[in-house]
């Protein structure tokens, strides 16, 4: 989710094996690789010499489905809770899809349209 912090968020805590990649917005799908180069580093660095990670546990957190996270939205002014955070829905097509329920975000799953069905230009 974003944040109305300028910059992407990537914050370490070492002593709880634990990276949080936040805040990345459209500007993340060009940065991915020096984002994900990035956090591996950091990894390395949290659980030590190679050999060493095979043998600590990794946690991943689990999402929520995007339709359960719509009905979140709806029934908090906007907000998504993440792993016990609430986060504020910004993005305008993410609020836009999730304010109409359309897309991926429709109570029934995206619309398809028919191979048949042309749309006028």
């Amino acid at each position: 989710p974003g944040s109305n912090k300028r910059d992407y968020q990537i914050h370490t805590k070492p002593d709880r094996n634990w990276i949080a990649v936040a805040s990345i917005r459209s500007t993340g799908l060009t940065a991915s690789l020096g984002i994900g180069n990035y956090v591996t580093r950091q990894l390395a660095t949290i659980l030590g010499a190679p050999g060493v990670a095979a043998e600590k546990e990794i946690v991943t957190t689990k999402m929520p489905s995007v339709q359960h996270m719509v009905e979140e939205f709806h029934r908090t002014d906007g907000y998504v809770t993440l792993n016990g955070f609430a986060y504020k829905v910004t993005h305008p097509l993410t609020r836009l899809g999730w304010t109409h329920q359309s897309g991926l975000a429709a109570s029934d799953g995206p619309v398809k349209k028919s191979p048949s069905v042309r749309s006028k230009l």
